[in-house]
């Protein structure tokens, strides 16, 4: 990890014609994560130069983990997330795991040499998506930093008082459902009608959930 950050911030100082990398500061960890990134990349980096098996925790998407030994073969940045690709021997097969759904890992004394098949390209270890959504979403100004954040400018359009009409793609599942809640009244579906009633039924549901247990703690 530090030679190829050491060698980034070299080229980034020979463009802007400075001696130091003093005026720029990488780090990889998440807000509030610090230690525990550092231990977990820390361990990665040694089974990836020694190329030692590690035996972790997996949590996937539908929040299922499962213990499994990988033989990791790259460390990858893509979309704010780093991922890890590795055969999986319970698969029997190339996965690419998200870094942070890593609960539990630890270096094994087994060393590997030669995988069992070629590296396949990344997007053939991917999961496939769902089919995508047209998606009209109305953002107002107090979630302007997010919307920019999270979706292409080009996606974008200002509306005359502050709000923000975004034209998107995205699967219709479970996430999407997750997503849009996680802006709570700062958004708004315009399109299409089931997932305005999807997200509805939703909020509908976590009400009740909540409504509940104050009741039961009464």
């Amino acid at each position: 990890m530090d030679q190829p950050v050491d060698a980034l911030l070299s080229k980034l100082g020979g463009l802007f014609q400075k001696q130091n990398a003093s005026w720029i500061e990488v780090d990889f960890s998440r807000w509030g994560m610090g230690s525990t990134d550092s231990v977990k990349f820390e361990r990665l980096k040694t089974a990836l130069i020694a190329r030692r098996a590690l035996e972790i925790v997996y949590c996937s998407t539908s929040g299922e983990t499962s213990r499994r030994v990988i033989l990791p073969v790259k460390l990858i940045f893509k979309d704010k997330s780093w991922y890890l690709h590795a055969f999986c021997r319970m698969q029997e097969d190339y996965r690419l795991f998200k870094v942070s759904r890593i609960v539990e890992m630890t270096v094994l004394e087994e060393r590997f040499g030669k995988l069992p098949e070629e590296l396949p390209p990344i997007e053939q270890t991917v999961v496939p998506l769902p089919a995508l959504m047209p998606i009209r979403l109305l953002f107002s100004p107090a979630v302007a930093f997010r919307v920019y954040d999270e979706f292409e400018r080009a996606m974008i359009a200002q509306q005359p008082d502050g709000g923000m009409l975004v034209h998107v793609q995205l699967p219709f599942d479970s996430w999407v459902i997750s997503y849009l809640l996680s802006f709570g009244t700062e958004v708004s579906v315009l399109e299409p009608a089931s997932l305005q009633r999807q997200i509805a039924s939703y909020a509908e549901a976590i009400w009740r959930h909540h409504q509940k247990n104050t009741a039961e703690g009464e």
